[in-house]
């Protein structure tokens, strides 16, 4: 048989060595995930609008809703339905977006505006940290970018 076509056979004692070799990172600290880099940081709401954030890599346990009043609402993925609701835009209305929580009380966000899908696949996917809504009277942004027009809550009564 071929040697090139041979698996590779290493002696006990070289693979030995291998696992003996010293650590290059040994004898320092692995540095703890800080709590401000899972945090949502306001500095990120300061500057040029945003209507969304970047998605994160993972899941998420919270998003935070910015509001136009400088309010902030938190709502738990954990307490997301199953069965958010997209709806395309309309000749009258822009794009809306239906989510319900269902904690101590189950509210119904419902948020509008334009180019929204992206943030609706990322909230399914419960990896979009927030969302900052932006007054209609001050949208100078392009019409090809996602902006928000409202964010309503609503209590749901049985």
């Amino acid at each position: 048989m071929d040697a090139s076509l041979a698996p590779d056979r290493r002696s006990i004692s070289g693979i030995q060595a291998i696992l003996n070799r010293p650590d290059p990172g040994a004898g320092t600290a692995a540095v703890p995930p800080r709590e401000e880099d899972e945090a949502v940081s306001l500095l990120t709401m300061s500057g040029d609008y945003r209507a969304f954030a970047m998605p994160s890599y993972k899941p998420l346990p919270r998003v935070h809703f910015f509001l136009k009043d400088r309010a902030v609402r938190v709502g738990m993925y954990a307490d997301l339905d199953s069965f958010p609701e997209y709806r395309p835009a309309t000749g009258t209305s822009g794009e809306t977006l239906i989510l319900c929580f269902k904690s101590r009380i189950i509210t119904e966000v419902t948020i509008e505006g334009r180019h929204l899908w992206p943030l609706f696949d990322y909230l399914s996917l419960q990896r979009m940290p927030w969302m900052r809504e932006l007054p209609a009277e001050r949208d100078f942004e392009p019409e090809s970018s996602p902006v928000i027009h409202r964010i309503a809550f609503h209590p749901v009564e049985f």
